[in-house]
């Protein structure tokens, strides 16, 4: 949906991003914008094949680099999937999907990390992404951690986290648990167990109240619908790099690492999840008129971003067989039915 939104001049909940384009055109002056960074970008990507292929590695860290982006947001990434796999990795599969692309021009290039969880965990897909590209109308960076819970097995909201960045001085920042049960039938027990015993907008008032800090308005009327009432969708505007690098700090961090801690706490090791059967062989449990809700509304969901989103996105800044090879590993990994 993004590159949709570029084409008419206007507006993740999902990685690479629904709301790219909105944000933009919309987070400041974009003439001749650059991210910078401190780390070592260009060794980074020179291990790159003629090609501009995908590098691959399999490990069982979820680390990985995050080239592009300043000190600060760099340590944050670090440290937020630091606490992602001190958590969840045992619980994941052994091998941890990772790749790194580029396009011909070498204009744009994109790190993936995708992981699965195993029989013990309630995680069914965690996806862990970058995305630089040198566009006509400046420089854009998206990162983005977004985690899919198991829908037979938990009722438990899914996580999403999405920085996007057009300059230095100028940021969106969005990240939501996305609740899977309807709001106002389970109000007594899904919304307060899952949103208002956490404060979670308690966490939201204390950054949108930052003088730095404005409310964003997604202009896509399905994002809107799949998020939370407490989910954070800001924009950031700072003076300078300084400035910048102290909202990461002292604002944005501190609420990105309250809401992974309490997404993991709460969420993640739900009590109330059931584990996966251990094999094949094992007995599926019955599934309910609930789980199969479930399970349609999580699908439908991950479809819009698939179709409506990277089918798009991707080939315009990638060749297409590098944005196929892109799109069918996340498929893949989101175990997307009938796209």
């Amino acid at each position: 949906m993004a590159m949709f939104l570029i084409s008419n001049t206007v507006s993740s909940a999902f990685p690479l991003s629904t709301v790219t384009a909105d944000a933009f055109f919309s987070s400041g002056p974009t003439k001749n914008n650059t991210i910078s960074t401190k780390s070592n970008s260009s060794s980074f990507m020179a291990s790159f094949s003629s090609k501009r292929r995908g590098v691959k590695s399999n490990s069982t860290s979820l680390e990985m680099e995050f080239p592009y982006l300043s000190q600060t947001h760099q340590e944050l990434m670090s440290d937020l999937v630091s606490t992602l796999e001190s958590d969840l990795g045992p619980r994941l599969n052994e091998s941890a999907d990772g790749m790194v692309y580029q396009n011909e021009s070498g204009s744009s290039s994109c790190g993936l990390k995708l992981v699965n969880g195993g029989p013990e965990s309630p995680v069914d897909s965690l996806v862990i992404s970058w995305i630089n590209s040198k566009l006509p109308i400046g420089t854009l960076n998206i990162t983005t951690v977004l985690a899919y819970l198991d829908s037979k097995t938990t009722k438990a909201p899914h996580f999403m986290m999405e920085f996007i960045q057009n300059s230095p001085t100028n940021m969106v920042f969005i990240t939501d648990f996305i609740p899977r049960e309807d709001l106002v039938l389970h109000s007594d027990d899904y919304l307060h167990r899952y949103y208002e015993q956490g404060k979670l907008e308690e966490i939201r008032q204390s950054l949108v109240s930052v003088p730095s800090v404005d409310p964003y308005v997604v202009s896509s009327l399905f994002i809107r619908s799949v998020m939370s009432p407490s989910s954070i969708v800001v924009t950031v505007n700072c003076k300078d790099e300084s400035e910048m690098d102290l909202m990461f700090r002292d604002h944005v961090g501190v609420v990105a690492k309250k809401l992974v801690e309490h997404w993991l706490e709460s969420c993640a090791n739900d009590v109330n999840y059931k584990p996966k059967p251990n094999s094949a062989e094992e007995e599926e449990p019955e599934v309910d008129s609930e789980v199969m809700i479930r399970t349609k509304r999580d699908n439908v969901i991950k479809k819009n971003f698939m179709k409506n989103d990277l089918s798009v996105f991707l080939p315009s800044l990638f060749e297409k067989e590098v944005a196929d090879e892109i799109f069918a590993s996340i498929i893949k990994s989101l175990k997307i039915e009938s796209l």
